[in-house]
């Protein structure tokens, strides 16, 4: 069976899971933050990207087609297909393409783009290993318009296709798309929030996300205004605040560590 095998690291480098669509990223730390979530999904996520060949050989006579000296890509085309669950005012302003809220609320629809309506998105998928695929789509448009599709005694979906462009000011003359991978650690740490807004006397919930396990997981403050403390398992911090200020939670684990920056506001006063 010589010739009937696979790769010994196929099991440790498959993508699992649907993956996620990202407002924001960082893939040297691989953090983000809970609000840069564009949407649920349903179904799976489809990045497609595709070059456009001109071959300058073809109509030259006692020339083969396909003659590699001659092949040029004239044009790299990157689009993320996914079904979003979230039905809210942000998200379909921008799967609109082009549209705007006006004074009364509503959202119309423009026959103009302007250049707030590209936004850089990210694909993120998990490989088995604990590592990361990513995916950053440069200037991305919704082009395919907002299809929605409602089912009795079910949820409602939407179907959208976003689609990178150039940009004329960017002379590297490289696609409008960028590809992240890296192989799982054997320490990762991550929190389900970046920031936090909080008034005085709210207590908000920030969990911790680690891996092989807890055991080393610790948290200290820098600045003032609130209290922090793990909760047993070390799996969530339990945030209180005392005193307006925008103090710093730091969390370790290894030789890893990850930042929470905190904004606590003066609760108003009654009467």
């Amino acid at each position: 069976m010589r010739f009937a095998q696979i790769p010994i690291e196929t099991f440790e480098q498959l993508q699992v899971e649907a993956g996620m669509v990202l407002t924001d990223f960082d893939p040297e730390t691989g953090s983000f933050d809970n609000g840069d979530i564009l949407c649920a999904t349903t179904g799976g996520i489809k990045p497609d990207i595709k070059n456009d060949f001109k071959d300058f050989g073809e109509d030259i006579d006692n020339v083969k087609n396909n003659t590699w000296q001659l092949k040029r890509i004239t044009n790299t085309t990157a689009t993320l297909g996914f079904t979003p669950l979230n039905f809210n005012k942000g998200n379909l302003l921008y799967f609109l393409a082009a549209a705007e809220e006006d004074a009364s609320g509503k959202i119309v629809c423009r026959d103009t783009l302007k250049p707030t309506d590209f936004k850089n998105i990210w694909f993120v998928g998990e490989l088995s290993d604990g590592g990361m695929f990513a995916i950053l789509m440069k200037n991305s448009l919704s082009t395919d318009g907002v299809s929605i599709q409602t089912k009795k005694n079910d949820k409602g979906t939407m179907t959208v296709t976003l689609t990178a462009h150039y940009d004329l000011t960017d002379q590297s003359g490289l696609a409008p798309v960028e590809f992240y991978i890296s192989e799982g650690t054997e320490d990762t740490l991550s929190l389900s929030t970046l920031t936090l807004a909080m008034t005085e006397g709210d207590v908000a919930i920030v969990d911790v996300f680690a891996t092989p396990d807890y055991d080393d997981v610790s948290i200290t403050i820098t600045g003032t205004g609130v209290t922090a403390e793990l909760s047993t398992d070390k799996k969530h911090i339990i945030v209180t605040a005392t005193d307006e200020g925008t103090p710093k939670i730091t969390v370790e684990h290894g030789t890893l560590s990850v930042d929470c920056e905190v904004t606590v506001t003066a609760a108003e006063s009654e009467g």
